[in-house]
């Protein structure tokens, strides 16, 4: 997939490398290092990819283009995924120091449903039922309360008839 990302002509080199999020602010002193006009490109392998990985991809392309992160000029987005693999490639052009609003953007999109996703997971059955029974009851209480006040109207339209 990192062939299909980079432009003819073009190498990607290795920098450096992480293994947690709270570490990667260590690359925002490269990113400054650099030239204005360089491309720069950050490669998140993360450890699973959750049902909503595509979403949460799109979403924080999204907030990069909101924030007015530049892409490549041969790109419109600034984040891929990897169609297989829980890969995601960040591309965007060195003008301003982005790497600090990226990894911002990416803390309050991507990681609370990859937290959650892997909180679901070593839960135990019994207080997943207790949680799902909960979310039911709450749901059951709001369609009762939504009936009965289209009941409680029906029945004040009929008593005038």
């Amino acid at each position: 997939m990192l062939n299909t990302v980079l432009p003819s002509g073009y190498t990607a080199v290795l920098v450096g490398s992480v293994t947690s999020f709270n570490e990667l602010g260590a690359f925002e002193t490269l990113e400054q290092g650099q030239d204005e006009g360089n491309r720069v490109m950050a490669q998140l392998t993360f450890e699973q990819r959750s049902p909503d990985f595509d979403y949460l991809v799109g979403q924080l392309n999204q907030k990069c283009l909101e924030a007015n992160v530049t892409p490549w000029p041969e790109r419109r987005d600034i984040v891929v995924a990897d169609p297989a693999e829980p890969v995601i490639y960040l591309c965007w052009w060195k003008g301003f120091v982005w790497w600090g609003w990226i990894l911002a953007l990416l803390g309050s999109v991507v990681l609370p449903p990859l937290i959650m996703a892997g909180l679901w997971l070593i839960l135990p059955d019994s207080v997943k039922q207790m949680i799902e029974a909960v979310v039911n009851l709450s749901i059951m209480g709001i369609v009762m309360f939504v009936m009965s006040k289209m009941t409680a109207g029906m029945a004040a339209t009929g008593e005038e008839k």
